[in-house]
């Protein structure tokens, strides 16, 4: 917020997710990777599409959106709903299901997010004094 980005939110996502890939291309060839030919179905191009679409873009225009109009800290717990939103995604495209630790592990990130939220609705005067 201190230092914003002249040009419009999408249009800035856009060229920021360019020069990603563009990084992680010159990255895999360095490394020697190829890109896979073969085992493309519709489960895989529906996992990628979802990653791509709803996990990155849309996610980084949500992000842009949701810093201009809420503080730092509020914009910044979102972040934590990053490996829920992970782990649904792989149940509901590849079938995946979690263990016992990983809903332990969204239990605590939840209440964390909570604490941090209920301590912000606190008056400031008591978080001054904890």
């Amino acid at each position: 917020k201190g230092w914003p980005v002249a040009g419009h939110r999408i249009v800035i996502t856009a060229w920021q997710l360019a020069v990603g890939a563009a990084c992680a291309l010159v990255g895999m060839l360095i490394a020697g990777e190829s890109f896979p030919t073969q085992g493309w179905n519709g489960r895989v191009v529906a996992a990628l599409s979802f990653h791509i679409i709803l996990g990155t873009a849309v996610a980084y225009w949500l992000w842009f959106v949701l810093s201009e109009r809420v503080s730092a800290t509020v914009a910044a717990l979102t972040t934590l709903m990053v490996p829920v939103v992970g782990v649904l995604g792989a149940m509901a495209l590849v079938g995946d299901r979690p263990a016992a630790m990983d809903w332990w592990g969204f239990g605590l990130v939840l209440s964390g997010a909570a604490l941090i939220v209920l301590n912000l609705g606190a008056a400031p005067a008591q978080r001054t004094q904890r």
